[in-house]
């Protein structure tokens, strides 16, 4: 646990950065501000803390408070963060606090730092960004903490939104890039949304979507998986990327598509009545697939099968149904796949055009 360990020194009270934060805290208070208690949980990690100055135990304990509520303050209050920002809070965070020798000041700092980010006013220069990001890159690497892994990843999410950060996060840290791959099957959905969203922005770039894909642990898989999750977020996201990758019309791409069985894994996620607003990514993506391998796709019966049901399980979304039989024609453009159409289910194309 040496990651939570403390010198007395990074809490003393003479130092005008924990100061600064703790005073801000106090300014917003005074101006009406209700703030609650920190939650309960705060306090678990505090037992393994080596603290010994009875003024540095409360120096920590106000600049835990101080990031505590300040963060719940901008979730209930979203006009508070650009308050916060001219306070020159960002600042604070992005040049001590985060990082912190304290495992629990870090996290609470990032979670802070991720909230003021969403507001597009903060003026901190951009080479402490880069420096920023490197060093949340190697924390979400090293960190055995989940709250870490965590917190550095949400903060990452946000600053990947800027196309000169994400290409110098490739550039400067492509060794560490594997870890968001390998984070996608994290026990922990946070990270596991964290992580698409940072790929998902890769992907959108030309550039860091190509280093994307040529990284040692890219396969499809890692996304199939996701379609299942528990979570809507994490399975549209998932969706998102694939069709942005497919959208790339990669040769090599669509082929490691069709030999990882992504043909069988996008009609089942059509299988989820409640999220058709997000069928039409799925018939995009197999479209675009059987465009560029017309020879290589061998229809299965069981994928006709799935289509066929479609029509009836959609019920009355004609243009969900006019989608689904484009992909039926497609698929049957290739002359081997004609033996396949069962002749029984064209009924359901002669009901189509009656309705």
């Amino acid at each position: 646990m040496a990651e939570i360990s403390a010198k007395d020194e990074e809490f003393s009270s003479g130092d005008t950065i924990f100061s600064l934060l703790i005073k801000v805290r106090e300014e917003i208070e005074g101006e009406g501000a209700i703030f609650e208690q920190p939650a309960k949980e705060l306090a678990e990690p505090l037992f393994a803390l080596r603290i010994n100055k009875p003024t540095a135990w409360i120096e920590f304990l106000k600049t835990l408070q101080a990031l505590d509520n300040l963060y719940e303050a901008c979730r209930t209050y979203p006009e508070l963060r650009k308050r916060l920002i001219e306070r020159n809070v960002v600042n604070i965070l992005v040049n001590k606090l985060v990082y912190s020798k304290v495992a629990v000041i870090k996290a609470h700092s990032l979670r802070l730092l991720a909230e003021l980010l969403k507001c597009n006013s903060f003026s901190t220069p951009i080479k402490k960004l880069k420096k920023l990001s490197v060093h949340l890159i190697k924390m979400f690497r090293k960190s055995s903490l989940l709250v870490l892994q965590e917190y550095s990843s949400l903060v990452l999410s946000i600053l990947s939104h800027k196309r000169e950060l994400r290409r110098f996060m490739v550039i400067t840290c492509c060794n560490d890039f594997e870890y968001f791959l390998l984070r996608l099957s994290s026990k922990d959905p946070d990270i596991q949304y964290n992580s698409l969203k940072i790929i998902y922005k890769m992907v959108q770039d030309k550039y860091c979507g190509q280093f994307i894909v040529n990284l040692q642990n890219f396969f499809f898989q890692r996304f199939f998986k996701l379609l299942k999750s528990d979570y809507l977020e994490i399975q549209v996201t998932a969706v998102d990327i694939i069709l942005h990758l497919i959208r790339r019309n990669i040769k090599e791409l669509t082929e490691l598509f069709i030999e990882e069985n992504g043909v069988n894994h996008l009609l089942n996620f059509l299988q989820e009545y409640t999220w058709r607003e997000h069928h039409p990514k799925i018939f995009t993506t197999l479209r675009i697939v059987v465009k560029f391998n017309k020879e290589k796709i061998k229809l299965e019966k069981q994928w006709l099968d799935k289509l066929v049901a479609y029509i009836d399980f959609i019920g009355d979304d004609f243009d969900l149904i006019y989608q689904d039989l484009r992909l039926i024609l497609r698929l049957s453009e290739n002359i081997h796949n004609k033996t396949v159409i069962d002749p029984a289910s064209l009924f359901y194309i002669d009901r189509i055009t009656c309705l």
